[in-house]
């Protein structure tokens, strides 16, 4: 770490990688000067280095005509640290450069639930299974995947169940 006075009074602080790769102290009671951050507002750390955060304005979204914004419980908003996902009850949109995309039509169904891992998604919403491909960013029907109707990640592991009437 590095930190300097500057001239106009300001202060220059430098985190590098390795300490950045530590990340957010784990509890309060971290010894000072142990390392690690405390707080981060408004920024990520993706491959070893700060970015910001894709700026998302909520209403513009809801306004897009893309958007089924009448449809409760749906528009479902999905964000991990690489995508920014819209699941509508019978499509799904990506903000792809800040622009909302359909990405694919399926068949009705309940609420969605996801599972991400980097530039891969697995979506389902309890009737019909969606992948994100990590090397053609294209969505697609899965007949392989089991389709489900809730999950969780336990420790990177996705733990998926349907409920069938």
């Amino acid at each position: 770490m590095q930190l300097r006075t500057l001239p106009n009074g300001f202060f220059e602080f430098y985190v590098t990688s390795d300490l950045l790769h530590r990340g957010l102290r784990p509890s309060d009671k971290a010894a000072r000067n142990a390392a690690y951050l405390i707080e981060c507002i408004g920024m990520v750390g993706i491959d070893g280095t700060l970015s910001s955060i894709p700026k998302l304005d909520i209403s513009d979204v809801l306004n897009d005509i893309l958007v089924d914004k009448d449809d409760f419980p749906f528009p479902q908003l999905i964000i991990t640290d690489k995508l920014i996902i819209i699941c509508n009850r019978t499509s799904i949109l990506e903000l792809i450069k800040g622009t909302l995309t359909k990405m694919i039509t399926v068949t009705n169904g309940g609420k969605w639930i996801y599972s991400a891992s980097g530039d891969y998604i697995y979506l389902s919403n309890g009737v019909v299974t969606v992948e994100r491909s990590p090397t053609s960013q294209t969505y697609a029907l899965s007949s392989v995947l089991p389709v489900a109707s809730a999950g969780c990640n336990f420790n990177g592991q996705t733990i998926i169940g349907n409920h069938r009437m």
